[in-house]
């Protein structure tokens, strides 16, 4: 009996303590005092300690947490292929949890939120973490269509781990193993590449290099519905095709302008300026520039399917062609000979 009165009385004096409006603001030290006072009472009645409940930021942080340790298992999955380890890994989730969250749920619940509370943890799990992690994960890919069914895709490097498969036609998905580093691929058309005359071919290899940004915006764009805001779905590469020329002389020129396909300025960066054929010069038309050097004789060039517009210069020969498309099949010869005769 006097065990239920002091029990009765704690309950009655716990509601008697007043509660703090929004106009009344108590010191720090009354409201620690009263936050004392509470906890004194209900130890008294054997009441539980309310449960902490979680506010505003902290339940994105929380899964930001879940999601930031899902992914490191992804990472080290490989170290635990061993048979017995995959069965222990089954088992011991369930066990551990159970246990954790039967006898210490309220001590570890309390430990999270506390963890929680502070800035600097939400900014490293979501801004350092997470991004780390993604980015040493296979999820990111592109679509690269071709404009022949006999072209193909495949790794510049064989070491470099690029998963490359074919959905249907004309069409290659490239999964990257991580955003690490920067990945090159080749396109190439055997077709054209290697003619049965066995002359120097009508197509040569394109090795477009597919850095990280563009790697995203790649895989964002494959997003349903909101894949636009991103750019196309689907980039377009081809092999470069020949493009036959003809000089007596050293030292003609071609100054060729038009919207390249992409990562073709890019490529000709890749060889040393010694071996350059054509290189990158600034716009002045709203279009791309390129400054390529002819050699004498029989030559060609190598250029990405299109329209370009062609000036030739020799000397003081100068000529402008005006639109040429290039296309995959043999390309008219650039003759300089009977263009700067006119």
């Amino acid at each position: 009996m006097a065990d239920q009165g002091i029990e009765d009385k704690s309950q009655t004096d716990s509601e008697m303590l007043p509660e703090l409006s929004g106009e009344e603001k108590a010191s720090p030290q009354e409201a620690d005092l009263l936050v004392a006072l509470r906890r004194f009472v209900r130890h008294e009645a054997h009441q539980p300690e309310p449960a902490s409940k979680m506010r505003g930021w902290q339940v994105p942080v929380l899964l930001m947490v879940v999601l930031d340790m899902a992914l490191l298992y992804l990472l080290f999955q490989e170290w635990f292929e061993n048979p017995l380890l995959l069965l222990v890994l089954k088992v011991l989730p369930w066990l551990l949890g159970a246990t954790a969250f039967t006898y210490y749920s309220d001590t570890i619940r309390e430990w999270i939120l506390a963890l929680f509370q502070h800035k600097g943890v939400a900014a490293f799990v979501t801004l350092i973490a997470l991004p780390l992690l993604l980015s040493r994960m296979p999820a990111f890919s592109m679509l690269v269509s071709v404009d022949s069914d006999s072209a193909t895709i495949e790794p510049d490097d064989t070491k470099d781990k690029l998963e490359v498969s074919q959905p249907e036609a004309r069409l290659f998905k490239i999964v990257t193993p991580d955003l690490l580093k920067p990945y090159r691929i080749t396109v190439r058309d055997p077709a054209t590449e290697h003619p049965t005359d066995d002359a120097s071919g009508l197509s040569k290899p394109f090795s477009p290099l597919l850095r990280r940004p563009r790697v995203v915006r790649a895989t964002l764009a494959q997003i349903p519905l909101i894949g636009r805001l991103f750019g196309q779905r689907q980039i377009k590469l081809a092999p470069l095709y020949e493009v036959p020329t003809h000089s007596s002389t050293e030292g003609a020129h071609a100054l060729i302008e038009g919207t390249f396909e992409e990562g073709y300025l890019e490529y000709l960066l890749q060889f040393p300026t010694a071996k350059q054929v054509c290189s990158r010069r600034p716009a002045r038309s709203g279009h791309d520039e390129i400054w390529c050097n002819v050699g004498g004789g029989d030559d060609a060039l190598y250029l990405p399917p299109g329209k370009y517009d062609f000036t030739l210069i020799r000397g003081k020969c100068q000529q402008r062609l005006g639109a040429r498309e290039i296309r995959k099949e043999k390309n008219d010869k650039i003759d300089f000979e009977k263009l700067c005769s006119q």
